[in-house]
């Protein structure tokens, strides 16, 4: 009797370990299920956020405005766009990327695309110049025949105009001959949107949005476009 009494119990004790065993691996299974389940509904959240951000950006578009002191500036929001996803949508720089990002991995890509115009009132001056002719060619060999010279003094019109931001320099003659170029600064400000908690009270470390601005340091040259293009994994 005391030999069936001790299997007993000692079956009673397999028979309840059996069952804490499974409750405990059940509890675990519903924990790595909710984990995940969790992990999930984040991943399908930050999607939709994301979407909604580049929705939002690609409505809004390009704002431009003037600061205080008169600059021209423009405002645009940032787009979450993969790798593979940018070089599709922007096939003109793919050479351009594949360049820069040797060994490298792209973050993000801020593009401007403006003009400039330059209201200028210069006045002209006369320049005398000489013109010989002086050379001949005898045999195939040029010669100076200094009975033969002729000199003749011409007038053309110059054009010089030098500012910080532009300069021109040539002369007129029937067409106008010379150099114009243009100076351009660019300050470039990334600002970001925390989230608040319940959404109006205090900031929490969870990005809303993100965007930049452009200001043009050029009084004469108005931005007409700017993306601001962060690559996701």
């Amino acid at each position: 009797m005391n030999v069936l009494t001790t299997l007993s119990k000692i079956k009673s004790v397999f028979s309840k370990r059996r069952i804490y065993t499974f409750v405990i691996l059940l509890f675990i299974g519903l924990i790595a299920c909710v984990f995940f389940m969790s992990k999930h509904i984040t991943s399908l959240k930050n999607e939709c956020d994301k979407y909604k951000n580049n929705e939002k950006a690609l409505i809004a578009q390009t704002k431009t405005y003037k600061t205080k002191d008169s600059l021209n500036a423009a405002t645009a929001y940032e787009v979450q766009m993969k790798f593979d996803e940018y070089k599709k949508t922007h096939p003109d720089e793919k050479e351009h990327i594949d360049e820069v990002t040797k060994g490298r991995s792209l973050q993000s890509v801020v593009s401007v695309q403006g003009n400039t115009k330059v209201q200028v009132k210069i006045p002209l001056k006369d320049t005398v110049i000489n013109k010989k002719d002086t050379l001949s060619v005898k045999n195939g060999t040029p010669s100076v025949k200094k009975d033969t010279i002729i000199a003749t003094k011409d007038t053309v019109r110059t054009i010089k105009s030098y500012t910080q931001w532009y300069s021109i320099d040539g002369i007129i003659d029937k067409s106008f001959t010379g150099y114009i170029g243009f100076n351009e600064s660019l300050q470039i400000y990334i600002t970001v949107q925390y989230k608040r908690f319940l959404g109006f009270l205090w900031h929490t470390s969870k990005v809303k949005d993100r965007k930049v601005d452009v200001v043009s340091l050029n009084p004469y040259s108005k931005i007409i476009k700017v993306e601001y293009t962060t690559i996701t994994k």
